[in-house]
């Protein structure tokens, strides 16, 4: 939930993985539900856990905006 450390955990995924699963939960998920928790796992092994719902700022200050729209990783 903090800024600082979902850039550093962002930066590690843009670095070092070309493909990265992705797992969203929300209230009524969909274009008019928000997601509140997006999980990020990697071939690694590794889970990185955010919670949206407690800080939005993730999303846009936290990079994690990039990651789920760039082109360069493969989100499944």
């Amino acid at each position: 939930s903090n800024v600082k450390e979902s850039q550093a955990v962002i930066q590690r995924l843009c670095a070092g993985h070309s493909v990265i699963a992705v797992d969203a939960e929300g209230v009524n998920l969909g274009p008019d539900g928000p997601a509140t928790l997006l999980q990020i796992g990697t071939g690694d092994g590794e889970v990185f856990v955010f919670d949206i719902m407690i800080n939005k700022r993730l999303m846009t200050e936290g990079g994690l905006q990039d990651v789920l729209e760039s082109d360069r990783i493969l989100k499944v």
